[in-house]
């Protein structure tokens, strides 16, 4: 079922939700779920974009209630939204644009899509996402992603699953390394490793993939996740 829900605009306040599948024309759909509002699907939060209403900002944010992220089966647990790519690479970016992204039908590891990566030119050239916002303090989160080497990209380059993020205590940007592997043509492999989001949580997390500089390696991510253990 679809949804819809009154705000209060000025403080973004969600006022109610309620079912109705035949009103579709005020929001559009950018994230998982056939939804009126996109939905995060992680930490009960809405990214809402409105369209042709006059004076209304392009999106903003409201809580949802956790009865009607429970009934609606969303994840509050999960980290990385849209990490099948079922919707295309919504949610996702080039890292500092010095790549170029695809969502891709060619032999995803499941699902329909996966994302490639091609035209890199730094090391850090990769497809990321801002989890910031759906981690939680103090939880540990195990992480995994499949990889494989694509087009005439040279074989057996390691690929690196990697967080960029700042706490408040700290300052200063942070790295920390999940988890890689080897990238091969025509076989998909995993990644996988663990996070620790510290007490004070973070002020930023970028998550990203970086592999070995160079436009002759190009790789394709798939089913990524990023869950609270």
């Amino acid at each position: 079922d679809a949804v819809l829900c009154s705000l209060d605009i000025g403080s973004g306040k969600l006022l109610n939700v309620v079912p109705l599948a035949s009103r579709c024309t005020a929001f559009d759909v950018q994230e998982e779920g056939a939804f009126l509002i996109a939905c995060d699907c992680a930490a009960n939060i809405y990214r809402l974009r409105l369209q042709g209403i006059d004076g209304l900002p392009k999106s903003f944010k409201a809580p949802l209630p956790p009865s009607v992220a429970a009934a609606q089966g969303f994840d509050p647990d999960q980290a990385v939204t849209n990490g099948s790519f079922l919707y295309g690479l919504d949610g996702w970016s080039a890292f500092g644009n010095q790549c170029s992204l695809s969502a891709s039908i060619r032999q995803p590891h499941s699902g329909k899509m996966c994302c490639t990566c091609t035209d890199r030119t730094a090391v850090w050239s990769g497809p990321s996402q801002d989890i910031q916002a759906r981690l939680q303090p103090g939880k540990q989160y195990i992480a995994s992603a499949w990889v494989r080497a694509i087009g005439g990209s040279s074989d057996h380059k390691r690929v690196n699953m990697t967080l960029k993020f700042q706490t408040a205590s700290t300052g200063g940007d942070q790295y920390h390394g999940i988890g890689s592997t080897e990238a091969v043509q025509g076989e998909w492999k995993e990644i996988k490793g663990k996070f620790d989001c510290p007490e004070d949580g973070t002020t930023s997390c970028l998550l990203y993939f970086e592999a070995p500089s160079g436009t002759d390696v190009s790789f394709a991510i798939d089913d990524v996740q990023m869950k609270v253990n």
